[in-house]
């Protein structure tokens, strides 16, 4: 069991501290799942619950780096279950019918949160591994992997030379 909550060396997260480039590319993320529900005509608790989802997940491997996964679908499982009972209890007024309906729907709910808050935290922290990598191109590389370039003397103009092309 312990095996499972080390993170393996290999494994990317979202790092402990980000910078601005990171924050634009997250808020990219952001702005293209948002277009995605838009074109889908989501409702807008699921804007916020998705964007809560992203953000706590960002935020809970950030502190708990050690074990990423694990720690996004804990994270996941808790959101997912506090947003079911908060929609019940606020939204559906069916009193103690509705509660305890959503506590007998709470292990799926937990389940469900498990996945999904899993799947973001990958998502994220593919988010930062693209960003990183780009980040850690060498594009000098090319330059200096180019042949140098001659110029013959025939190319050469002296303004002193009466002979040359532009000498005049």
């Amino acid at each position: 069991m312990r095996a499972f909550h080390q993170a393996n060396s290999q494994e990317y997260r979202v790092p402990e501290r980000i910078s601005i480039a990171e924050i634009l590319g997250i808020t990219t993320a952001f702005a293209l799942l948002f277009a995605i529900l838009r074109q889908f005509d989501a409702p807008a608790g699921l804007y916020v619950f998705l964007g809560a989802l992203g953000i706590v997940i960002c935020l809970v491997q950030m502190r708990f780096g050690e074990m990423p996964r694990f720690i996004s679908a804990v994270a996941g499982s808790i959101l997912m279950s506090l947003w079911g009972l908060v929609t019940i209890l606020f939204y559906n007024r069916g009193g103690l019918s509705s509660l305890l309906g959503a506590l007998a729907g709470l292990p799926c709910t937990l389940i469900l949160g498990g996945l999904l808050g899993y799947f973001t935290g990958t998502l994220a922290a593919g988010v930062f591994l693209v960003l990183d990598k780009l980040r850690r191109t060498d594009c000098t590389d090319d330059v200096q992997n180019q042949p140098p370039i001659v110029v013959s003397p025939a190319h050469i103009i002296d303004p002193n030379d009466p002979d040359s092309v532009d000498g005049q």
